[in-house]
């Protein structure tokens, strides 16, 4: 692939290499010339790299937020449900890069957490609240990010 061929060799343009004094002469002015067109040539190059290696990322947190969902409501721990929340927390900024249906599903679940429930245990525990307080907060945040 493109990646595959591109990687070896945007590697060794990026490293440091000295320019020898006669080519310095026919491209730029002085060394100084050199450093600020290589800072800059650098920089393009890695953000092109970033750009064509975000895709994979992306794919790969959307599957993440799709498993960390799904086991939310099979625990009736608030603590470890609470957890799963902030490693869902910690992974919205690819919210604008998944699926809707995942971002529908995300949603949906953390709405049902902010009222969540255990059968036969008070519903003002400590534990509870905070759990739903967390599941309010990750809600704002999704509505905020995306």
């Amino acid at each position: 692939s493109l990646q595959t061929n591109l990687l070896p060799l945007i590697a060794q343009k990026i490293s440091r290499q000295e320019i020898s004094k006669n080519s310095l002469g026919f491209e730029f002015d002085d060394n100084e010339d050199f450093e600020s067109f290589f800072l800059r040539f650098r920089a393009d190059t890695i953000e092109l790299l970033r750009q064509m290696t975000y895709p994979v990322f992306c794919a790969e947190s959307d599957t993440l937020l799709r498993l960390l969902i799904d086991k939310t409501l099979m625990r009736d721990n608030p603590n470890v449900i609470s957890s799963q929340l902030s490693c869902i927390s910690a992974l919205t900024v690819f919210l604008p890069h998944i699926s809707d249906y995942s971002l529908k599903h995300i949603i949906e679940r953390t709405l049902v957490l902010s009222s969540f429930t255990i059968d036969g245990q008070e519903t003002k525990s400590k534990d509870v609240k905070n759990l739903r307080r967390h599941a309010c907060s990750l809600f704002i945040k999704i509505c905020q990010t995306y």
